[in-house]
């Protein structure tokens, strides 16, 4: 099983989810124009943007690989669309194609390779026109944006709107520096 997001110690505790529980402003302004559909969540921790669209009509599914997150998203979404997996190993014949993809903070714990991968088995699983909302921290990772965007463009999507990002993280550890890209993509072609 490939990693996602190990919990530590200093997560084990409930606390990552705890600061966790806000709905991602730049998911918030990139679907207020969308129609509404099925939306999948790669690395949904405990399903707070999911449960924000699911209260506009959104039909949800949450993937997470911490058990607790997924215990905690189980509360709060249909169980039966809730799957304990990392995005790696996990059985796309399990959701069915959707309109929407969020994946947040995720691909700095994937290689490349499992990244490039995850990219194609996502876009076979998204309807045309569909969306991907991609966040991830910037320098922490195995791929860059340029590396990243190519996949993308590799499997047929364009991009619509970046967003670079830099803040210091007080919520959890000692404070850091955390510098990110957040980014809009739309499928142009199945």
């Amino acid at each position: 099983m490939g990693c996602v997001r190990v919990m530590n110690s200093t997560y084990s505790d409930g606390k990552f989810y705890a600061v966790n529980k806000r709905y991602n402003p730049f998911v918030a302004e990139m679907v207020a124009d969308l129609s509404v559909g099925k939306v999948v969540d790669f690395g949904c921790g405990i399903g707070t943007n999911l449960y924000n669209l699911m209260m506009t009509g959104w039909d949800v599914y949450a993937v997470d690989i911490e058990p607790l997150a997924i215990e905690k998203a189980q509360d709060i979404l249909p169980a039966k669309h809730v799957f304990l997996s990392d995005v790696d190993s996990f059985n796309f014949s399990m959701i069915p194609n959707v309109d929407l993809v969020l994946c947040n903070y995720v691909f700095q714990h994937l290689s490349y390779e499992k990244i490039e991968r995850f990219i194609m088995n996502v876009s076979a699983k998204t309807n045309p026109n569909g969306h991907f909302i991609l966040s991830f921290f910037e320098h922490r990772g195995n791929a860059d944006f340029g590396q990243v965007s190519s996949c993308f463009e590799n499997n047929g999507w364009k991009i619509v709107k970046k967003r670079i990002w830099r803040r210091e993280d007080v919520d959890h550890g000692a404070p850091h520096i955390h510098e990110g890209i957040e980014s809009f993509w739309r499928k142009m072609r199945s």
